[in-house]
């Protein structure tokens, strides 16, 4: 099976994707104060992004590890 496109970069395809999510998402809060009031609780409630996530004792966050 061979593939037309071999520079296909994947991680662009999905973070061009998320973004549209967020995009549309804002744009949804701006209409409808409900709306705007359920973003900020989804946020609040949301995990700490992995980038700002510690490491561990093993030196990584994936070991598991406290």
């Amino acid at each position: 099976m061979s593939t037309k496109n071999k520079d296909f970069d994947l991680q662009a395809y999905l973070t061009k994707g998320v973004e549209q999510v967020v995009t549309d998402a804002i744009k949804a809060t701006l209409k409808d104060p409900k709306e705007s009031s359920f973003m900020l609780r989804f946020a609040a409630a949301s995990p700490v992004p992995s980038h700002r996530i510690r490491t561990s004792t093993c030196g990584t966050a994936r070991c598991g590890k406290p």
